[in-house]
């Protein structure tokens, strides 16, 4: 298993990029990669990766991670004014996920320090 620095996601077409590579060999067709697995690519080459020594121990702690994440264990109750919570549903429905996730998730990213006004 490898483990990037630098990357929060690797896409599933680059799992050929990192098998080639692991094995020495070379994509023969560098046009059909985009612009982010040729990205990748270079930094597998460079020696930007480790290999995981002990992938059980790290896939459960990101498991218990995730866990704690999206663990909901209290209940808030708030007024919204009626524009804003028909806009936050379209906004849902456009994504695909419930509006209460939305909000939620919108709440998270805030308290995280990841969500911030594009103003400032």
């Amino acid at each position: 298993m490898f483990s990037f620095k630098s990357h929060a996601s690797l896409p599933l077409l680059l799992r050929f990029v990192v098998e080639a590579v692991g094995k020495d060999q070379r994509v023969s067709d560098m046009s059909k990669l985009s612009a982010e697995e040729k990205d990748v690519r270079k930094s597998v080459e460079s020696g930007d990766w480790r290999s995981i020594r002990d992938k059980e121990r790290e896939s459960e702690r990101y498991q218990l991670y995730a866990r704690d994440t999206f663990r909901k264990d209290r209940r808030v109750n708030i007024r919204l004014a009626g524009r804003d919570l028909e806009a936050i549903q379209k906004r849902a429905t456009v994504e695909g996920i419930p509006y209460q996730t939305l909000i939620a998730s919108i709440l998270h990213k805030y308290a995280a320090g990841r969500l911030v006004d594009k103003d400032v």
